[in-house]
């Protein structure tokens, strides 16, 4: 059995399909397990150690091209863990004996041989758990429930680097600071993160601001905010260095981005800032990992807001995230269930 799991999306979308595939590799060791996926977030696929194969889909490929690349994998098994038309038709055109997609996607009754009544937005779900239920409905195994999802995370996920908690590493600590998103999601006021990068070189620590070149661009209009000592790290690493980054530093703070969720899943420190908002808020993206902690304010929101003005990302404060990092930073060693 040649299992293709299709998550042609960004980086956080790719680091919470990770548990489920661990999860199924549990129940079905035999199986190959590959996963397409885009060239940006190549390199999370790659960190999962259950992975037999990780498959890069380059834009803007014909579908007959797509079609004739499948086949050669001789896949048996393809899920649309991302719903993508032109995957549709592909897997359909290379004959692929089974192909699963949602049924909300109308293209999927026409390219699909099984079809699954699931909503992620109607579910409630954290999205992790929503893809294990995906993926076990699919295969028609056995579904798990969202508290033992929670407690064998970093297992399944399979993900290195694995990060070093040691207390002995990296003195003075290292706190990752990320403050961007690519625009894909609410993001904690500069100011703020300004403020916590003050608070914590008053506390012996060192903060490190990390993002990509573009990112960067956006960060000159506030640098002026923040104290000389912080170190700057925008565009500076490829995808794999920062990997290593986020594991060899003592913390990272940021909003519900791909490297909050690397964190995560790799069992290091995090804090994570969250609006109250139905879809976007930590029930449905926040960090699950054993050493995270999700911020977010307890009334719910209905008020619209931009990514980058939301006044309740705005009410987190400085002093929450601080006094969550020091909470975290006490703990010196992962504790992980095995698989039950």
């Amino acid at each position: 059995m040649h299992l293709m799991i299709s998550r042609v999306e960004g980086i956080g979308d790719v680091c919470l399909t990770l548990p489920a595939i661990g999860y199924v590799k549990q129940l079905m060791p035999e199986c190959k397990i590959s996963m397409l996926v885009s060239p940006y977030s190549q390199a999370v696929a790659r960190s999962c150690h259950w992975l037999d194969d990780v498959v890069v889909l380059e834009p803007n490929q014909p579908v007959s091209d797509i079609a004739s690349f499948l086949t050669s994998l001789h896949i048996s098994h393809f899920v649309h863990v991302t719903a993508n038309k032109t995957l549709a038709k592909a897997a359909k055109m290379a004959r692929i004996t089974h192909r699963v997609g949602l049924a909300g996607r109308h293209y999927h009754w026409l390219s699909c041989t099984q079809l699954l009544w699931m909503s992620r937005a109607k579910s409630g779900f954290h999205e992790a758990y929503f893809n294990l239920l995906f993926l076990a409905r699919s295969l028609g195994l056995t579904e798990t429930n969202y508290d033992t999802m929670r407690q064998n995370l970093v297992e399944w996920s399979g993900f290195s680097p694995s990060p070093n908690l040691s207390d002995e590493v990296n003195t003075p600590v290292q706190v990752l600071l990320h403050p961007y998103s690519r625009g894909h999601g609410r993001e904690w006021p500069i100011s703020q993160f300004a403020e916590l990068a003050e608070k914590l070189i008053a506390r012996g620590m060192k903060p490190v601001i990390g993002g990509t070149s573009a990112d960067f661009q956006s960060f000159q209009r506030s640098q002026h905010l923040f104290p000389d000592s912080c170190q700057l790290v925008f565009g500076q690493d490829s995808l794999d260095a920062y990997l290593k980054r986020i594991a060899n530093s003592g913390a990272l703070v940021a909003s519900g981005t791909g490297p909050l969720h690397i964190a995560s899943v790799m069992g290091q420190r995090c804090v994570g800032i969250f609006p109250p908002r139905k879809v976007v808020n930590s029930r449905r993206w926040g960090a699950l990992g054993p050493l995270s902690r999700n911020l977010e304010l307890s009334s719910a929101c209905q008020k619209e807001c931009s990514n980058t003005e939301c006044e309740c990302m705005a009410k987190i404060s400085a002093d929450m995230v601080i006094n969550a990092l020091t909470e975290l930073l006490q703990t010196q060693q992962l504790h992980t269930n095995t698989v039950s």
